[in-house]
């Protein structure tokens, strides 16, 4: 996860890590093995959450987390390939999707990540 990301999710209201890394601040409910981003000029420092901790996050709906490669559009001569995390809103018994809810990144991470922040009204 870079840092943008990292800072976007702290900025939504993502749970941090205390600055030294070692315990998490008393409303951090995980002990994941994220990375705290040291600080640079003018950064400030974001925990990058771990895989679980975004999964949970997320909440009861999440539903799925799928590596997809595909045929590009003929520009690259490479397949594309990502990741999409989804999450479903189930009515009596019955998944129904939604194109709001899922996003793609190019790692599980980051993927989640994002499907978090739009879980939020954030892009």
């Amino acid at each position: 996860m870079d840092y943008e990301l990292a800072k976007k999710l702290k900025d939504a209201g993502f749970p941090q890590r205390d600055p030294n890394g070692i315990k998490p601040f008393p409303n951090y409910t995980g002990y994941g093995c994220g990375f705290v981003y040291p600080l640079e000029d003018g950064q400030e420092q974001c925990y990058a959450p771990t895989l679980s901790e975004l999964i949970e996050a997320c909440g009861d709906n999440f539903f799925s987390l799928t590596y997809a490669v595909y045929e590009n559009d003929g520009t690259e001569t490479s397949p594309q390939k990502s990741w999409i995390a989804n999450i479903s809103v189930t009515k009596i018994g019955h998944a129904v999707f939604n194109d709001n809810f899922h996003q793609i990144g190019a790692t599980p991470e980051e993927a989640v990540a994002r499907l978090w922040l739009s879980l939020r009204g954030e892009k």
